[in-house]
């Protein structure tokens, strides 16, 4: 997977917050991710860990079809 990230001034905080949302993307487990970064799963996912566009697009539709009266 090759990420184009438009980052102009990149820093520490970015970097770490990169390195949790592309992992979480790939399917790493979250206490794997935590692990890494020196946190706890908590820490991480409600810190570091963002959803991307899509996911929260997938989201969305997944809840619009669950919804549609048949």
């Amino acid at each position: 997977m090759k990420a184009v990230l438009p980052i102009t001034s990149p820093n520490f905080q970015v970097m770490r917050r990169t390195h949790s949302c592309l992992l979480d993307e790939l399917g790493v487990d979250a206490q794997v991710r935590a692990d890494q970064m020196g946190h706890s799963v908590d820490v991480n996912q409600n810190k570091y860990t963002r959803s991307s566009l899509e996911r929260r697009r997938a989201a969305v539709n997944a809840l619009e079809r669950a919804l549609e009266i048949r």
